[in-house]
């Protein structure tokens, strides 16, 4: 591993394979105002104290271009639907805003999600390939002038599935009662969690959601801020944990893109280990255990890192999830709009993967490192006797008589939805 990787390292469970034969191994992964930045947030809900519903995931793109940062911001969410909304801290007024087509995700998901091609050892000479990035499969995952007393509204407007306002204010109780008033009632535990952010001068981007948007569906909001340094832009996370189904966690797939290698700061991130990857059978590895294993102590996985990646290379990664079936249209002309929006060549493309609970959930800061390439790619051979685990390498396995099985791995999502 290289010096910059700071923080990262392999894992897996003291499981180790059956027996282990004498193969090729290469390692897969199937990754202004001077202050802190952040992006993305929690969700609010009608009737929200009561909720038996809430957000299940969120999926986040950092790109650090020269002249500014762009986020784009999903949410997967169940029980919620139209008044919803999506309440996002940003330390900077923006300079845009727009809503991005969850193809984007779609293609970064289909260019970085680990998979697992399990060779069978029983002469029949047929492989598996497995995907093992996909989260659990479930549900698809007013007019008020210019604000008054101590909340400044400073942008107001709509998208095809957003309203939305960003709005600033000198007290956490002026704010509350502004979100109060456009239809954002806070219970008492959520107003203090936004305390902190209204006391260091951060402003809220509040996007309703607008009736007839898909349950399960939060299309992406993009999001272009003034330009931050690495080091001077987190993630706040925090506030999501007021936004999730009672007694259930987050899983929080982060894509970061910049000129050099960019890591989650403070906590661990954890490559997992090929070594302790078992096949229990053709269509089976105990990879999910292995992720749950490290995300249990808040630690965030790894599944890809590459350099020289350009936007322009989701194009083909939605044709491929749409070849696959895993996208419902291979049209790319969304995805070509965000490229013309956020163009970026050779930079570093690395995604990092977590699930947590409420009380885990905290602020996610970064740091810069050297960056050393992750392959998304694992490898395993299944046979009656033992269990054999490689590292090797492999292509494109895909083929027709496969394709049931991946779609049950990683399922395929709705136009405009993101499974969770």
């Amino acid at each position: 591993m290289g010096a910059g990787m700071a923080g990262w390292h392999t894992r897996g469970m003291l499981r180790p394979c059956l027996a282990l034969m004498s193969l090729p191994l290469a390692l897969g992964l199937a990754l202004t105002p001077v202050g802190r930045a952040h992006a993305c947030g929690g969700m609010v809900l009608p009737e929200h104290s009561e909720r038996v519903g809430g957000m299940r995931e969120q999926e986040v793109l950092v790109v650090f271009q020269e002249d500014r940062t762009v986020v784009l911001a999903s949410a997967g969410y169940k029980g919620a639907g139209a008044g919803a909304a999506f309440l996002l801290p940003v330390r900077q007024n923006p300079l845009e805003i727009h809503e991005a087509a969850i193809d984007v995700f779609l293609a970064l998901d289909e260019l970085t999600a680990p998979e697992v091609t399990v060779h069978t050892d029983d002469g029949s000479g047929e492989d598996r390939t497995l995907g093992c990035g996909a989260t659990k499969a479930g549900d698809a995952g007013g007019d008020l002038g210019n604000g008054g007393g101590d909340v400044m509204v400073l942008q107001r407007g709509t998208t095809a599935s957003y309203e939305y306002e960003v709005v600033g204010g000198d007290t956490s109780v002026g704010v509350v009662d502004w979100l109060e008033t456009a239809g954002y009632p806070l219970p008492a535990d959520y107003a203090a969690a936004i305390e902190p952010y209204v006391q260091s001068g951060y402003f809220f981007l509040a996007a309703k959601i607008k009736p007839g948007v898909e349950e399960g569906a939060l299309p992406p909001l993009e999001v272009h801020l003034p330009k931050s340094e690495v080091e001077a832009f987190s993630i706040p996370f925090k506030l999501a944990a007021q936004s999730l189904p009672p007694g259930e966690s987050l899983t929080i797939t982060t894509y970061f893109a910049a000129s050099g290698g960019v890591l989650p700061q403070g906590v661990e991130t954890v490559r997992i280990d090929s070594n302790d990857l078992v096949a229990e059978s053709p269509e089976k590895t105990n990879y999910q255990e292995l992720y749950d294993e490290v995300v249990a102590g808040g630690d965030w996985v790894i599944d890809f890192s590459s350099g020289g990646f350009s936007a322009d290379r989701l194009l083909q990664g939605l044709s491929n999830a749409h070849e696959a079936g895993r996208a419902p249209s291979g049209d790319t002309a969304q995805v070509q709009e965000f490229i013309d929006r956020v163009p970026f060549t050779n930079y570093r493309v690395t995604r990092v993967r977590t699930t947590l609970t409420a009380e885990q959930l905290q602020d996610l800061e970064l740091h810069k490192v050297e960056g050393d390439d992750a392959s998304r790619y694992y490898d395993a051979t299944f046979n009656d006797d033992a269990t054999v685990c490689s590292m090797t390498r492999v292509g494109d396995p895909l083929s027709a008589l496969l394709f049931p099985l991946l779609l049950v791995l990683r399922p395929r999502r709705r136009s405009g939805a993101r499974a969770v």
